[in-house]
């Protein structure tokens, strides 16, 4: 039996991490080219785009399944044939944007992995699909899509008149809030890739099985992490060999005591890593506006020559796959400087005049690991992102 006292936890956290290292060896090698490269929310669209614009003989199979499986379970207005959809990505900057001819026209709004509202967005959209399509309103539908249905539209991208256009409050109500979790992830098991053949589209095939194998990944319901979940429960319980509630509970305060301890340890060690980037930075002749690192959070300020309304930010926000570059302002800038910089990094928001992903870094423990070994290639990468937009914004008043 494993007593509460910190040898035995140490002994027993040392056994479990090489049982799960064993474990995950066990399994068929895994690679995951989308979670490899990594994606934005862009990225998910132009995939998103991409299989709905399958032609299959004149046929649109996902498109057909999308509207069947998921547009028509949450609305009673989309009742169109489906027979030569134009569907493309960022027009108008929708993120998906699927049309035919006069007759309706569906706006994807993807927010996934936290892209925040944008003033009058919606309102845009539908402006747009009505007057420059020539759609009527009450063929317009507009999906917002997120990562699993807790991120609410903002009153002020859903404005009073587009909740008016799109019947919000009566039974035409088209707009529908969708997510990954509950509806894409299942849709693309369950009716895409179960009940659609794809003759001689290997790479197609392939491509979904890929993206279904991301999403599970990303939510944590890979059939791989189910059964490790089930053998590390039988493990511990191996290992503890006790049904007594009192050593239960003992332990599991133990182990959170333990797990502070080395918490507070790790923190320390990853803080000297922060201060180590910041020094070596700022001997190159940078000036660090401010800066703060732990494992699942990070941010460095720094403020290039010539600057006297914005600063350049690398940063990672827990949950994101890989951190992001960008320009914060802290005084108006030009309308010539927000849009060169929007049209740089191909993002902005509220607080950012312009962002953008930087997919070369996977958020995972290696990226720690690497930079204990060696600082020098994080430093040159800053060195670099920070040069590049600089170079870009040249004559530029920031």
């Amino acid at each position: 039996m494993v007593s509460a006292n910190n040898d035995n936890l140490i002994l027993l956290a040392n056994e479990f991490g090489r049982f799960i290292e064993e474990a995950k060896e066990k399994n068929p090698y895994q690679i995951n080219l989308v979670e490899t490269i990594g994606v934005d929310e862009n990225a998910h669209s132009r995939i998103l785009m991409n299989l709905l614009k399958y032609n299959k003989r004149g046929t649109y199979p996902i498109l057909e399944s999308f509207v069947e499986n998921i547009i028509n379970k949450e609305t009673t207005i989309f009742c169109s044939s489906i027979t030569n959809p134009r569907i493309t990505y960022q027009e108008h900057d929708i993120d998906v944007f699927i049309r035919q001819c006069n007759d309706y026209g569906i706006i994807i709004e993807n927010k996934v992995h936290g892209a925040v509202d944008q003033n009058k967005q919606i309102e845009k959209y539908v402006k747009y699909a009505k007057k420059e399509c020539c759609i009527d309103d009450r063929n317009i539908i507009v999906i917002y899509l997120t990562n699993d249905g807790k991120k609410e539209v903002k009153d002020f991208s859903l404005t009073p008149h587009a909740q008016q256009m799109l019947g919000i409050g009566t039974k035409s109500n088209r707009f529908l809030e969708i997510n990954y979790e509950e509806h894409i992830l299942p849709w693309l098991k369950n009716e895409v890739n179960e009940k659609i053949i794809f003759d001689k589209e290997t790479h197609l095939k392939s491509a979904i099985l890929q993206y279904i194998d991301y999403l599970e990944t990303w939510f944590q319901i890979r059939e791989e992490d189910k059964q490790l979940d089930i053998k590390k429960k039988a493990f511990v319980i191996e290992k503890m060999n006790t049904k007594d509630i009192r050593e239960l509970f003992s332990t599991y305060d133990s182990i959170f005591e333990l797990q502070e301890c080395v918490g507070d340890l790790l923190l320390e060690r990853v803080e000297a890593i922060g201060r180590k980037i910041s020094s070596k930075l700022e001997r190159k002749g940078y000036t660090i506006k401010s800066s703060f690192f732990d494992r699942a959070n990070f941010r460095i300020e720094i403020v290039p020559n010539g600057w006297k309304k914005a600063y350049w930010v690398f940063e990672y926000d827990n949950g994101d796959k890989a951190p992001y570059s960008g320009v914060l302002y802290e005084k108006e800038l030009s309308q010539k400087a927000y849009n060169a910089l929007y049209n740089y990094y191909g993002h902005s928001n509220s607080s950012f005049a312009g962002w953008k992903y930087e997919n070369k870094y996977i958020m995972n423990d290696e990226f720690w690991f690497n930079l204990d070994e060696n600082i020098n290639p994080l430093v040159r990468d800053i060195e670099n992102m920070i040069k590049d937009v600089h170079k870009e914004m040249e004559g530029i008043f920031l």
